[in-house]
């Protein structure tokens, strides 16, 4: 396991870590006006949606 929290339960303070790291990072790309594409990323999250789907169906 790549993380084990007391009780099996995630605290709420993981959550809200994790918002503020991302709200910091997207701050920064809107700052900076930095413009991304990635036109490969919209395949990506297709095949993983179908992979979790598949196991969903088979586990």
């Amino acid at each position: 396991d790549m993380w084990s929290w007391q009780n099996n339960v995630v605290p709420i303070q993981n959550y809200i870590a994790w918002f503020v790291i991302a709200a910091f990072f997207h701050s920064l790309l809107k700052i900076f006006k930095v413009k991304l594409s990635n036109p490969l990323a919209a395949h990506i999250i297709a095949c993983q949606f179908v992979f979790f789907v598949v196991l969903l169906f088979l586990l």
